[in-house]
């Protein structure tokens, strides 16, 4: 499942939204992402479907788990702290705190 977010810029006076034509370029560049990661992973033998979905990403998560009533939530985290995690978030964070299922977490691979 992977989730994505159009860009809108506000600033005091004035915000800057994209085009149509960047916002489908973002959802397609989302989407050749996507199905890159998962055809890697098929050409293991392994069963996937894949799922894209527009919008902020713990809330989507949270979406796609209730339209597949799932018994469990599987998310990877970077495990970032201090100042790289109060400026990016963390989605994994949104989701154990909202979600109405089981949440395990994956740590990722250190940078």
């Amino acid at each position: 499942m992977h989730s994505y977010e159009i860009p809108i810029m506000g600033f005091p006076d004035a915000s800057m939204l994209p085009t149509p034509d960047m916002s489908r370029k973002i959802a397609e560049a989302a989407r050749k992402g996507l199905d890159a990661l998962l055809d890697a992973r098929r050409a293991r033998g392994v069963a996937l479907d894949a799922v894209l979905r527009e919008g902020v990403a713990w809330e989507q998560i949270n979406a796609v788990a209730d339209d597949l009533d799932a018994d469990l939530i599987v998310i990877g985290t970077h495990g970032r702290k201090g100042l790289a995690r109060a400026l990016l978030g963390s989605v994994a964070e949104n989701v154990i705190r909202t979600s109405r299922r089981p949440v395990l977490t994956i740590h990722g691979p250190r940078d």
